[in-house]
């Protein structure tokens, strides 16, 4: 599939998996071996991507996720000799409804980032998200950190 990164078009040779076999479970895994960018480059890589995702009847949404890319040559100006890195995360939100049309929403989300493969040491990080803030019908009033 086509993915417009920056305004410059890339195209990926991979496999995926999706499936929905388990109650209220969303599964999905793939793997890209090939990036096709819009100047006709091709990097080799391999990249896996690992997504589970949880939906309960109350509103809550729960994920849990990995991405693990092992792409030593790239296109970029990063400084690092070799980019490559692993994320791995956790997400819920969801909707609390509290009276008629009025709901709560949150949202709560950790995710790491870390060398892979040969990747540089330096590569480190650490994203977090809160977010909360009440709903009503279309409109939504969330504070996010």
């Amino acid at each position: 599939g086509a993915a417009d990164v920056r305004q410059m078009p890339q195209v990926f040779d991979a496999v995926s998996l999706r499936s929905t076999g388990i109650a209220d479970t969303t599964l999905y895994a793939a793997h890209v071996w090939h990036v096709r960018t819009y100047f006709g480059n091709r990097f080799h890589t391999r990249t896996t991507l690992l997504n589970a995702r949880y939906h309960h009847e109350s509103g809550l949404n729960a994920g849990a996720y990995a991405y693990f890319q092992d792409q030593p040559v790239t296109n970029n100006a990063t400084g690092f000799a070799d980019n490559s890195n692993r994320i791995a995360g956790v997400r819920v939100e969801g909707n609390t409804p509290l009276s008629g049309a009025l709901s709560w929403y949150y949202t709560g989300e950790i995710a790491r980032q870390l060398p892979y493969a040969a990747g540089d040491r330096r590569i480190r990080a650490t994203y977090g998200r809160l977010a909360f803030g009440p709903s009503w019908n279309a409109y939504s009033a969330p504070v996010n950190y």
